[in-house]
């Protein structure tokens, strides 16, 4: 395989290589990429490199220390973007969503990663912030946002909610009551809307239980 971060610079391009190069020389310029070069936040930037490292453990595995090491990079570099969104007033909810997805493109490459997107980031950062919004149609668009930043198949792949998902489905049904309790039309439009993203997060149950 041939292989090229496209941060600037080639990780490694070679036509063939053994397990132990791609330990002792692939994954370790890899981690130097991420521990040098990579933003979280930059949606592009992650994507390319999520790529890559998919590439390297479908064709090698993830087994091995350096790999290892490669995936606390991943994860320190996560944490750090993270803790530094909020910091001087900034991180609103359109930045944090926006990290929200590209962080959650590693569901499933990298481990340990769903719990910082779901925990520190979501119910930490994101919910507050949704929270302080006034429950009104324009609310909604923001909140469809979150949505698109879950990664599809955590709704298509099954029949009930994600457990790390019910603090957000829980603003949904009051965000759903506060809306469905006006007679305007617009409201009564943003209720379905919110209603529809109950239905796909498997959770209109807790809608209708209200």
């Amino acid at each position: 395989a041939v292989v090229n971060a496209e941060y600037g610079e080639a990780v490694v391009s070679t036509q063939s290589t053994g397990q132990d190069l791609v330990q002792t020389a692939l994954i370790p310029k890899v981690t130097s990429v991420v521990e040098r070069c990579w933003r979280p936040g930059a949606l592009a930037q992650s994507e390319r490199l999520v790529d890559l490292v998919k590439l390297i453990s479908e064709d090698y595995g993830v087994e091995g220390s350096e790999w290892e090491r490669l995936n606390q990079a991943i994860l320190y570099k996560i944490k750090q973007c993270v803790s530094q969104i909020g910091e001087g007033g900034g991180g609103g909810v359109t930045e944090c969503t926006g990290l929200l997805h590209a962080i959650l493109l590693w569901d499933g490459v990298a481990s340990g990663v769903r719990g910082i997107a779901l925990q520190s980031l979501l119910s930490e950062r994101i919910l507050p912030e949704l929270e302080e919004l006034r429950s009104e149609p324009g609310t909604v668009e923001v909140v469809e946002g979150v949505i698109r930043a879950i990664p599809s198949q955590w709704f298509d792949d099954t029949q009930v909610m994600v457990p790390e998902l019910k603090g957000f489905a829980g603003y949904l049904v009051r965000l759903a009551n506060k809306l469905g309790s006006s007679e305007q039309r617009s409201y009564k439009t943003a209720y379905k809307r919110v209603k529809s993203m109950l239905l796909r997060m498997h959770a209109i149950d807790l809608l209708k239980s209200k």
